[in-house]
């Protein structure tokens, strides 16, 4: 299951404050980021479940993200090139366990 965080960080005066940026989890763990705004794209992490980003997930994203910006959002799924490079990696790894 996906869910938002909105992130936080520090300010020079050592003030914990939240950003305009969402953390990405899926069962717990961080996948990715995505910032805020009316129109805003997923920004992978090399774990990201990608095959797990359907319909429904995605329209959840999309009302969690409203909630916490109080206005819609359309969110755009990760460019595929962060797909490729997730499988290319991958195949790589398992290549090199083999030998």
């Amino acid at each position: 299951m996906f869910t938002l965080v909105r992130q936080q960080g520090h300010s020079v005066d050592g003030k914990i404050k939240d950003l305009n940026q969402f953390q990405i989890g899926f069962d717990g763990v961080l996948v990715g980021y995505l910032p805020f705004g009316e129109k805003s794209q997923i920004q992978p992490l090399f774990n990201f479940p990608h095959d797990d980003l359907d319909a429904d997930a995605l329209a959840s994203l999309c009302l969690q993200a409203a909630e916490v910006q109080e206005h819609s959002v359309e969110i755009l799924k990760p460019e595929e090139h962060s797909r490729r490079f997730y499988k290319d990696a991958l195949a790589a790894m398992e290549a090199d366990s083999d030998e």
